[in-house]
């Protein structure tokens, strides 16, 4: 998580942008977790895991996930980390 708010702080100015879907059980772990992490990026509960909509549509497995989505829309990657991320980041911005 450190490296991802890194990248953030670092392209955030340049039209790069990160919304979080968390599968905590309430808005206070949620906040709590936001907060401890330095983390003040859009983020979405969904509390029900794998049966939320948006998870199930992702076909998210395992959390973290991770999706890189371009301009248009269409997504370029998929749980990248570390170097790989940002250098993909770089690529599309």
């Amino acid at each position: 998580m450190p490296h991802l708010v890194s990248c953030y702080n670092k392209y955030r100015d340049m039209g790069f942008e990160i919304i979080g879907f968390s599968e905590d059980k309430s808005e206070k772990q949620l906040s709590e977790y936001l907060k401890s992490n330095k983390i003040n990026w859009e983020n979405i509960l969904c509390p029900n895991g794998e049966d939320d909509e948006t998870v199930s549509q992702y076909k998210v497995i395992n959390i973290p996930a991770s999706f890189l989505v371009d301009r248009r829309g269409i997504i370029r990657h998929v749980n990248l980390t570390g170097e790989d991320l940002e250098k993909a980041i770089e690529e599309l911005l």
